[in-house]
């Protein structure tokens, strides 16, 4: 995304994460109301692909479930095991001057929570370029990885100013593991974000 802190918005891209989000740009003194509230069917995270679709549902419906529970299900599918945490790389020319070479779990979190409760389109929708999953025994036995393409359009409402995140494309590469409240779910554990091209 354009950003507006390295450190803020890079979770965004893991968030906006993967996935081609089509932006209803608004005028924000003519918006409508948004849509009603909705129940949303969560992944159950049993499926590889659960961790995707769910980031997925994250966007789509950001402003028809309340904050706690988009936050409480996108926190949900982050590695978060004793002495081992989600981590997310930046690309090196995404790096923050002086600042750490990745995100931390917590520091996604709040990124993306940043994105979802200041975007100005009614509607977002994530609609990740198809992937398979491969073993990926560099990092654990039981890890696999798919690397994911996509564009994020939009706009955020930063502080009254609405600064644009649009076309630009990601490549983003997920690495998922056995999930640290129950071996036979999924959380993602390692994102590595990858130039375009």
């Amino acid at each position: 995304m354009s950003r507006i802190s390295n450190r803020l918005l890079a979770a965004a891209y893991l968030s906006a994460a993967l996935f081609f989000i089509e932006g209803c740009i608004l005028n924000p003194e003519t918006d409508k109301k948004p849509p009603p509230p909705v129940e949303i069917d969560w992944p159950e995270l049993y499926e590889k692909e659960d961790v995707i679709e769910t980031i997925s549902l994250c966007y789509k419906y950001y402003n028809r479930v309340s904050k706690i529970e988009l936050e409480e299900k996108y926190t949900n599918i982050l590695y978060q095991g004793e002495g081992e945490e989600y981590v997310f790389y930046y690309q090196p020319d995404d790096v923050p001057v002086g600042g750490d070479p990745f995100m931390t779990l917590a520091e996604d979190v709040e990124g993306s929570m940043y994105v979802w409760n200041n975007a100005t389109a009614l509607v977002l929708s994530l609609d990740p370029s198809p992937g398979s999953w491969q073993p990926y025994t560099d990092i654990c036995d039981e890890c696999y990885l798919t690397t994911r393409q996509y564009t994020i359009t939009t706009t955020i409402d930063h502080h009254g100013e609405l600064v644009p995140l649009s076309g630009v494309g990601m490549y983003v590469d997920f690495i998922i593991r056995p999930h640290h409240d129950d071996p036979d779910k999924w959380a993602i554990f390692i994102v590595y974000d990858r130039p375009a091209g």
